[in-house]
């Protein structure tokens, strides 16, 4: 879906990925607990721990998209790191374009 999402040029479009993209997200933390990542959801997991948990060519990438800064938080087997963006606003008008 996020592939999708980079890939529409129309506002409507945009709106009806992200509302797919915030359901597949919401039931997966209520479907019953599978794995180390939702056994315990009330436990902070140690990095460590979850870059273990990843093959050498796998990323996970985490958006927080905000006011006035947005920020991607990247993390590989043997790294992670906090990359800065631009504003939330900023963002929505490049996807809207793109």
């Amino acid at each position: 879906m996020n592939l999708e999402l980079t890939k529409t040029d129309s506002a409507e479009q945009v709106r009806n990925i992200r509302e797919k993209i915030f359901l597949v997200e919401q039931a997966r933390w209520v479907a019953p607990a599978s794995g180390a990542w939702k056994s315990r959801p009330w436990e902070t997991i140690p990095l460590e721990r979850i870059r273990e948990g990843f093959a050498a060519n796998e990323l996970m990438l985490e958006y927080v998209v905000a006011e006035p800064h947005s920020y991607c938080l990247a993390i590989g087997r043997d790294f992670a790191r906090i990359v800065p963006l631009v504003s939330r606003e900023s963002l929505e008008k490049l996807v809207a374009h793109t």
